[in-house]
């Protein structure tokens, strides 16, 4: 069953003083997904907020929040293209460049 940990505390109800909750927190992703998170750019990059906190970024900041440096094999034409479409003012030139491209769509 897939849960959130708040939900799992809430429907926890203790009726004794000496009881206790032990909770162990594990996630799984693959090895070179190095940006799925909870708190990072997975769960967050959908936003409007991070659509325009997005624009006018360098790869390096953005990395920060968990969105792969160019070069990273999650990069193909496809998936710059996807990054060019939903964040508007994002220059993905970088990331183009590092596929071996020219920074112009296409």
């Amino acid at each position: 069953m897939a849960y959130r940990s708040d939900v799992w505390h809430r429907g926890t109800d203790f009726t004794r003083s000496d009881a206790f909750r032990f909770v162990l927190v594990v996630g799984f992703r693959p090895a070179q997904a190095d940006w799925f998170g909870y708190d990072a750019f997975p769960r967050l990059g959908n936003s409007d907020t991070f659509r325009s906190f997005a624009a006018g970024k360098s790869p390096e900041e953005l990395a920060l929040f968990g969105v792969p440096r160019p070069g990273h094999a999650y990069w193909t034409g496809a998936t710059v293209d996807a990054m060019a479409a939903k964040y508007p003012g994002l220059d993905v030139s970088a990331w183009r460049t590092a596929l071996g491209g020219t920074a112009a769509s296409g």
